[in-house]
């Protein structure tokens, strides 16, 4: 594993490498940093390039300015800048909780870096149709759902590497008639 960090436009970034192969790009959310991934990063290592890294303002990667100019857009670019560090293939993509709204709106924005995105557990509730968000029905029993999918989704984007093209339908990740990710909210 080696550490380096990026200098971004008010920020610097901590970031570690593991393996060799096509990037996967692990994204924390809320308080994680690249440490959360440790237990799991060095697994797909013998296949793939693994970048885990600390969010701007969060642990190792210092930030200028106020908290209250951090949105989910800046930390998708400072994800895509990170991706354009170290490779200019499309990578796959991990998102965990926070992470995971970054990785789909660094889909939505730059389809071409992505090739498959897992987006884990996101907390996107705006996403949702109002009814659903306001429902005070009682809740529903809870259902075994397989580990492998319980709260996740992989959004393969339908292109293959290095082709630039993405899925309209899989970028946006959106419900029907609902707005995408890249739409403005009306």
């Amino acid at each position: 594993m080696t550490a380096e960090t990026l200098q971004v436009p008010g920020a610097s970034l901590y970031y570690e490498v593991r393996g060799s192969g096509p990037v996967l790009l692990m994204i924390p959310g809320g308080p994680m940093d690249a440490d959360g991934f440790k237990d799991i990063a060095d697994r797909p290592a013998d296949t793939y390039t693994v970048v885990t890294y600390d969010c701007r303002g969060n642990s190792r990667s210092p930030m200028q300015g106020s908290w209250d100019d951090l949105t989910v857009a800046l930390f998708a670019d400072d994800a895509r800048r990170l991706l354009d560090a170290v490779s200019t293939d499309q990578a796959d993509v991990l998102g965990s909780s926070g992470g995971a709204t970054y990785a789909l709106d660094l889909v939505a924005r730059y389809p071409g870096r992505v090739r498959t995105l897992v987006a884990h557990e996101p907390p996107a509730s705006e996403l949702l149709p109002e009814a659903a968000r306001t429902s005070r029905a009682a809740p529903q029993p809870a259902r075994a759902v397989p580990a492998a999918t319980a709260g996740s989704a992989a959004i393969p984007t339908g292109s293959p590497p290095g082709s630039g093209q993405c899925s309209r339908t899989a970028a946006q990740g959106s419900p029907a008639g609902s707005p995408g990710l890249g739409a403005p909210r009306p």
